[in-house]
């Protein structure tokens, strides 16, 4: 095959999803000529929809060996670019690019804005967020820890908290102790749950001050989880924020 196909495959090869405007856009070149690389790149048979994503990924890996590293980079950052402009950059794209190894700033903050959407299913959060991190992200951990913790790695999540206990961030601080208590209750260990609450003290947010009126109240230090209630919220009023902030008021 010659280059311009053997670029299109690279391409097509990522997500059976990209068509000739994706080539066009990527590739720089003409409608018409987009339309034509694409039928021959189908017609070699390589990237039927029927083939496993395995083989696919077998197809990419062989086409990168071909045409050398600088050019499968090049090739990806302008698929990543075109797609980001035109506002159809899929998850399964984005996870696939960082797969690939790609780490670039814009497809880090793809990944980050991607894993937020999916903030109601904590394993697919998850793993877009340790791509973000893979990516080249740096202010992910505390939402990794977060969604790992939901889907049940505690461990791990357990593990990014600790790190993150001694960040100079006071917001990441307290997210890692509202995490790491969690884990502890979850855990069976509300004595180490208040100690974290203890030692972050009355936090100005309506989740981490209701987590920590409630792991008060789990050790009979009542005093304590009025004193977590008694600061104001420097976030907005929003209703799940109250709704934290009524269940811990109500157990009080």
């Amino acid at each position: 095959l010659d280059e311009p196909v053997l670029d299109t495959l690279l391409v097509t090869s990522l997500s059976p999803e990209l068509g000739p405007d994706d080539v066009a856009a990527t590739l720089r070149v003409g409608p018409q000529d987009a339309q034509f690389l694409v039928d021959r790149a189908r017609a070699s048979g390589l990237i039927e929809p029927s083939h496993s994503h395995l083989f696919l990924r077998s197809v990419h890996r062989c086409i990168a060996q071909i045409i050398g590293t600088a050019r499968h980079h090049d090739t990806e950052i302008a698929l990543l670019v075109s797609q980001i402009e035109s506002s159809t950059l899929s998850a399964d794209l984005a996870l696939r690019l960082a797969e690939h190894g790609l780490r670039d700033d814009r497809l880090a903050d793809a990944l980050s804005a991607l894993a937020s959407e999916n903030h109601g299913q904590p394993a697919s959060a998850a793993r877009l967020y340790r791509a973000a991190k893979d990516a080249g992200a740096t202010k992910l951990n505390s939402r990794l820890a977060d969604a790992l913790a939901l889907t049940g790695d505690c461990t791990t999540a357990a593990r990014i908290a600790d790190e993150l206990l001694g960040s100079q961030d006071p917001a990441e601080r307290a997210a890692a102790v509202r995490i790491a208590a969690s884990i502890a209750a979850h855990d069976g260990s509300a004595a180490q749950a208040a100690d974290l609450f203890r030692w972050l003290g009355p936090y100005p947010d309506a989740f981490v001050g209701a987590a920590g009126a409630i792991v008060s109240l789990a050790v009979g230090d009542l005093p304590a989880a009025q004193a977590m209630l008694g600061t104001e919220s420097a976030g907005p009023p929003t209703s799940t924020s109250r709704a934290a902030r009524s269940l811990a008021e109500g157990l009080v």
